[in-house]
């Protein structure tokens, strides 16, 4: 180990000792240091945060049947969303991004009977995309707005469960219970957005996404079809170029 480190050490040395001549004449510029780099797009990527809100659709059977029994529906789930993107340019045109998100939400649901009527139970959504998209900015990334489209897809993990109180209708009492679930499935997404650069590096944007993601309920709630968890967002941040 000693001789391999000593040989490492002693390659380095010599490449730091030849480094200005391998580097060729000196270079002499103006006043103000070198020339800037042109072109239209000159950051390799992006990093942003983003702050908004997620409506599921509810649009399927488990979302259909529960709204035959309680009151309120699946668009009572809205909640905040927040997340992260990393973009890395491919050329002046297009980009590849990858995010992380959360967005959660809560109602509270009772039976849509007079006589049960007083008992409530908690219902909460969540919902944690990890994903993949390409980013078309149709218009370059250089302009005084600059509007981009994009797709992706990824791996959504998501969790529902519902705490309250619940009618027996076996032994006709009532009861406290909590019924939960969790899992993963595979969706896809289209966005579309509006960045607005303030400085060279720095920038806001808004942007309205739609993801389509379909899992069948399981655990407590096996047997009792599939749960959409399609929705819109809208969101809006900042981005950090380098």
């Amino acid at each position: 180990m000693r001789w391999l480190a000593s040989r490492v050490l002693t390659t380095l040395l010599v490449v730091l000792a030849t480094a200005p001549a391998l580097a060729g004449e000196p270079r002499h510029y103006p006043r103000g240091g070198p020339p800037a780099p042109s072109g239209p797009w000159l950051e390799q990527g992006a990093f942003r945060v983003q702050l908004g809100m997620f409506s599921p659709s509810g649009d399927s059977e488990f979302w259909r049947d529960t709204e035959a029994v309680f009151t309120g529906d699946a668009g009572d789930l809205d909640g905040v969303q927040y997340g992260a993107d990393v973009l890395w340019s491919v050329n002046r045109h297009m980009s590849l991004m990858f995010s992380f998100s959360y967005a959660g939400g809560s109602t509270t649901q009772y039976y849509d009977e007079p006589l049960l009527s007083d008992l409530g139970h908690t219902t909460e959504l969540s919902v944690m995309p990890m994903t993949a998209a390409l980013v078309f900015f149709p218009a370059g990334r250089n302009s005084v707005l600059n509007p981009y489209l994009g797709v992706g897809g990824g791996v959504y993990w998501w969790d529902y469960s519902e705490s309250g109180y619940f009618w027996d209708f076996v032994n006709e009492e009532e009861t406290f219970q909590t019924y939960a679930t969790d899992s993963e499935a595979f969706g896809f997404f289209l966005l579309a957005g509006l960045d607005i650069p303030v400085r060279p590096t720095w920038s806001f944007f808004v942007e309205g996404r739609w993801q389509e993601v379909n899992d069948d309920m399981a655990d407590d709630f096996a047997g009792l079809g599939e749960a959409d968890l399609s929705g819109f967002s809208l969101s809006g941040g900042f981005s950090w170029k380098f």
